[in-house]
């Protein structure tokens, strides 16, 4: 979220060195999350990719109410704590794909992926802006609240996963219906 630092100095009056001190703080925890607790759910503890998405979508939820919502500095600084497992749904998610298709379809699935990774980001730019501009005054931590219904939406999705037991099966497995 590129909003961070204008919210803040909305909300807190941070400037740029209080904002650079929670930024110290948080991107290290988010890197934590995916290079050392999701190979250690995925590898150790054989959590399967559904759920690791899951749980990375429950982080995002709570992480955008959080700060959305973060009446003093020291919530903004434990929504990040929050985020530990918010980067595991894109990597869950490309798990999960190339569990499911056809080995010779991988390339162009991974590329789609790559391709709807660049644009998503440019298009919810405009999208983020706008909201932001136009809830500055009344609430600024719409933004969030924005982002948070969108963790809904993948926490659905991956429950669907979850529950129809698509992602149990690799695509050569899956049973004709």
């Amino acid at each position: 979220m590129n909003y961070d630092f204008l919210y803040t100095r909305k909300k807190f009056s941070w400037d740029y060195n209080s904002f650079t001190l929670w930024s110290i703080v948080s991107t290290p925890l988010s890197s934590v999350g995916t290079i050392v607790v999701m190979p250690l759910l995925s590898y150790y503890f054989r959590v399967e990719d559904s759920m690791l998405g899951f749980a990375g979508g429950v982080s995002s939820l709570f992480t955008y109410v959080l700060r959305a919502t973060a009446p003093a500095p020291w919530v903004f600084y434990l929504s990040s704590v929050v985020s530990l497992l918010s980067s595991t749904v894109l990597v869950a998610s490309r798990a999960a794909v190339s569990k499911l298709a056809e080995t010779t379809e991988l390339g162009a699935v991974f590329a789609v992926l790559a391709a709807s990774e660049a644009v998503i980001p440019v298009l919810s730019s405009f999208v983020y802006t706008y909201i932001y501009n136009a809830t500055l005054e009344t609430f600024p931590g719409t933004i969030y609240v924005t982002a948070a219904v969108g963790s809904v939406v993948v926490c659905c999705s991956y429950t669907w996963l979850l529950t129809h037991g698509v992602s149990k099966f690799p695509y050569s497995q899956i049973p004709p219906s």
